[in-house]
């Protein structure tokens, strides 16, 4: 029974403040109209001028100027805004490969060209065909090229060391 008291004054209570509300609210204003239908001054408005009264265009002037819209994408509102300039991000410094070194930059560009096997009293003699870019070097076991480099040879390879520095490269010999 409580609560059905208590819904029931809710109720008066929201229909009271209801009823307070309309009958406390004011009337808009109303502001009378400048023009009415069928009136002197209607008939004299704006769209309705005589042609002495119109103002003159110029289409010559309106057709001289021929500008279209940019055609390279530029920002006609660029004056009002201000553009700060976003900082770059750092790069990493590149990789850099390690040093080369000469002596063993110049031992890859030797190549097996050949060999040539010649019998003498003493035994076989066997002298190898290296080139070097343009430069062919006919050499033996022992010998040295270009006072930098020593050619030592074994069975079924010929081994470059250079002189000054313990850089060596080995170049298969293909016999057939």
């Amino acid at each position: 029974m409580d609560r059905k008291k208590l819904l029931y004054i809710l109720l008066a209570v929201l229909g009271l403040s209801i009823l307070y509300r309309v009958a406390t609210t004011q009337e808009d204003k109303r502001v009378p109209l400048k023009y009415k239908t069928g009136s002197v001054e209607a008939a004299r408005s704006p769209k309705t001028l005589s042609k002495d009264e119109m103002p003159r265009i110029e289409l010559a002037k309106l057709k001289s100027v021929k500008r279209g819209p940019p055609a390279d994408g530029v920002n006609l509102f660029y004056p009002f805004f201000i553009k700060a300039e976003l900082p770059k991000p750092q790069q990493p410094p590149p990789i850099q490969p390690p040093p080369l070194d000469p002596v063993e930059e110049e031992l890859k560009l030797f190549h097996f060209m050949g060999f040539l096997e010649k019998q003498e009293a003493a035994g076989r003699d066997k002298k190898f065909f290296l080139a070097k870019g343009q430069n062919i070097y006919i050499v033996k076991s022992g010998d040295t090229i270009e006072g930098r480099f020593k050619v030592d040879v074994r069975p079924g390879i010929v081994e470059i060391v250079g002189i000054d520095s313990e850089k060596r490269i080995t170049i298969p010999v293909e016999e057939k």
